[in-house]
C-alpha cells in the first residue's frame, strides 16, 4: 500500500467513525423527542451530508455503469464508500 492509499484509508475510517458518533447522538435525540431542537449548523450539517451522499452515489452509478475499476483511479476508492 503506498502512502495515497494509506492516507486515504486513515481519512476514511476518521470519517466512519465521526459519522457513526454522529449518527448515534442524533438518534439519542429523536428518542426524547429533542431532535428538532437541533442547532442551525446541525440542521446544515444534515442537509450538506444528503446532498454528499446523493453525489456519491451518483458517481458510484457512472463507475459501475463504465465498469472501470482501475485501483490507481479515484473511482476505484469512491466505489469503497457506502453513500449512506
Amino acid at each position: 500500500m503506498n502512502l495515497f492509499q494509506r492516507q486515504l484509508k486513515i481519512e476514511q475510517l476518521s470519517f466512519e467513525l465521526a459519522h457513526d458518533k454522529y449518527k448515534q447522538a442524533l438518534g439519542d435525540l429523536i428518542k426524547i423527542e429533542k431532535g428538532d431542537q437541533l442547532a442551525t449548523s446541525h440542521r446544515y450539517i444534515l442537509q450538506w451530508m444528503k446532498t454528499l451522499e446523493g453525489a456519491i452515489s451518483e458517481q458510484q452509478k457512472i463507475f459501475v455503469k463504465r465498469g472501470s475499476m482501475d485501483p490507481t483511479k479515484i473511482g476505484y476508492y469512491l466505489m469503497a464508500l457506502p453513500s449512506e
